[in-house]
């Protein structure tokens, strides 16, 4: 009897060892980017404040030595990147639309300036993904409701993404 409840336990324990963990589907998504000066010299120590404008949630990062930054796991929506660093004068980069799954590079050229001074571009993300190969599209609700899909098969948005190729 006790032979059998410790060869039990042997083999949970070797099951439990041997089970690798499943690859996770990404929820979010990552804005990246490097600070510049005006003479192309990276900037560390700006504060980078992310900002999902629908509900004003802010995530605070910080350059490293190289300039660069990471902000991950976003939630899919629109956000403002506000980049502040003594000395510079202030950039908000706005209108950045960021899909799941999606790594929006935004770098950002800072300019010696006074404090009160600040510099707001309006511009959404480039269309061209530089951090990844992959292709993707956000199909919105409005293109959504206003196909006329047999059925409302999902699989039948994929005909509307841009760069589809159909084969016959």
């Amino acid at each position: 009897m006790t032979r059998t409840i410790l060869l039990m336990i042997c083999l949970a324990v070797l099951s439990g060892s041997m089970v690798s963990p499943a690859a996770a589907q990404t929820g979010g998504g990552e804005l990246t980017g490097v600070v510049r000066d005006q003479a192309g010299a990276a900037v560390p120590g700006a504060a980078i404040t992310v900002t999902e404008t629908r509900t004003n949630r802010q995530r605070i990062i910080v350059t490293s030595d190289d300039g660069v930054y990471t902000a991950a796991s976003l939630a899919p929506g629109e956000y403002r990147v506000d980049v502040e660093l003594p000395g510079f004068k202030s950039v908000r980069r706005e209108g950045i639309r960021l899909a799941t799954g999606e790594k929006a590079r935004i770098d950002v050229d800072l300019s010696i300036g006074n404090l009160s001074e600040q510099i707001t571009v309006v511009a959404d993300a480039p269309i061209v993904r530089t951090e990844t190969a992959s292709l993707g599209t956000v199909v919105e609700h409005e293109q959504v409701v206003q196909l006329p899909l047999n059925g409302r098969l999902f699989i039948m948005l994929a005909a509307i993404a841009p760069g589809r190729i159909t084969r016959g």
